[in-house]
């Protein structure tokens, strides 16, 4: 990555990183510490030209979150500020963007 120019790292978190839910709490630690991680590597990587940048999706409809909507959608999109569940193809339009050229002014 450093032989190339204007290289990217996108990295997937949670919102969980910050609103800290208490039924998911060591999920929320790891969150957490990926939001950290990539401000010091968006720092540490900036002279080599790597952009290093986060994602922090709130929840998204996948089985591996079944549990927390299952019970209702519109009750576990209550607290987001959409109003709606996110899908997978929301968060990966946004990476794309991440990792394209026209993201080249944002890091960390």
């Amino acid at each position: 990555m450093k032989k190339q120019k204007d290289s990217a790292i996108v990295i997937l978190a949670s919102y969980a990183a910050y609103d800290l839910p208490s039924l998911i709490g060591h999920y929320s630690i790891t969150k957490t510490a990926l939001v950290a991680l990539t401000k010091i590597l968006g720092k540490e990587l900036l002279d080599d030209e790597i952009r290093v940048n986060c994602v922090c999706p709130g929840l998204i409809k996948t089985k591996f979150s079944h549990s927390l909507w299952s019970h209702g959608e519109d009750k576990a999109a209550e607290g987001m500020g959409v109003k709606r569940l996110g899908v997978p193809e929301d968060i990966a339009s946004v990476v794309k963007f991440l990792l394209s050229t026209e993201s080249s002014y944002i890091t960390g």
